[in-house]
């Protein structure tokens, strides 16, 4: 089910969360400060997946640690 990383931590917080691209699986980061500020990053990068343009190579592949 796809949602915002807002979302996904006021309603799942403690459920999995994985990469609609790469199926990899996802943490929650988010700031200690008064403006809210939740963003999603991946367990382990890797350079398949093209939502993480710094690390992606070009091609689009499932992550080694997929989930599901």
């Amino acid at each position: 089910m796809a949602m915002t990383a807002d979302e996904a931590q006021a309603r799942h917080r403690d459920a999995l969360k994985r990469c609609p691209a790469c199926f990899g699986r996802l943490m929650i980061q988010g700031g200690y400060t008064a403006v809210r500020r939740t963003s999603l990053s991946h367990f382990r990068v890797h350079d398949g997946c093209p939502l993480i343009p710094r690390h992606y190579k070009g091609e689009p592949r499932r992550h080694p640690a997929a989930i599901g």
